[in-house]
């Protein structure tokens, strides 16, 4: 018992060293601007990012940190690792959708509306970096991340690391939640969530599909989520 508790602590320690080097998203790519050529310089910089333990975006002058689960990548699924379509949708929503405040008074006011909704669920979530930097943004009011059986652990961890939220007696009131989602199975999974057909503003998706078997049941449960 001892000795396994001293092998998680050192986990804990070597953890939390790999979270203090995380690389940053937007560093690396501006640092990637200066060394390569135009044509080569987004390829380099998503490879360097890929092969980290973690990971961090910057929104104003906090960070999201994400820890990317390469192991279990390589051998059981694909929502080990923030994909680089990821980073590219929450920067193009950032940017069409958040404009600097013009006026102090403006910068007081409290925002009336979400620009993507009052809920945003996000399909094949991974990591949580796009989810996340969703309502970190407040382009949402609620974003639901939803991943399968083998990839919960790591995204949940990821959003109790960035989220601190105090648990509500009704989940579907919390900010920001992580659900169990399958295809195969989207009725079944929803139900046991407490998802309501047709109750989602926007569904936000990046490099979701490797496989042509998982197209057909991943556009049925979008039918079924969506607004009809």
């Amino acid at each position: 018992m001892a000795a396994q508790k001293d092998r998680s602590r050192k986990k804990n320690e070597v953890d939390n060293e790999d979270e203090n080097d995380a690389l940053c998203f937007q560093d690396v790519m501006k640092n990637a601007q200066q060394e390569y050529a135009a044509e080569e310089f987004a390829a380099n910089a998503f490879f360097e990012l890929a092969n980290v333990p973690w990971v961090k975006y910057r929104i104003d002058e906090k960070y999201i940190r994400i820890r990317q689960d390469q192991q279990e990548a390589c051998g059981k699924h694909t929502g080990g690792i923030v994909w680089e379509t990821s980073f590219l949708l929450l920067n193009y929503l950032r940017q069409r959708y958040i404009r600097t405040p013009s006026s102090d008074a403006e910068k007081r006011g409290k925002r009336k509306s979400y620009p993507c909704g009052k809920t945003v669920l996000e399909v094949g979530a991974g990591c949580g970096l796009l989810g996340l930097g969703i309502r970190y943004s407040q382009l949402a009011k609620r974003v639901i991340l939803t991943e399968t059986d083998e990839v919960l652990p790591n995204l949940q961890q990821n959003v109790r690391r960035n989220y601190d939220q105090t648990p509500k007696s009704d989940p579907t009131k919390e900010k920001v939640r992580v659900c169990c989602l399958d295809w195969t199975r989207y009725k079944e999974d929803c139900e046991a969530s407490s998802i309501e057909p047709h109750s989602v503003d926007m569904i936000v998706g990046t490099d979701v599909v490797f496989s042509t078997r998982f197209v057909h049941p991943l556009l049925e449960t979008l039918r079924y989520l969506a607004h009809s």
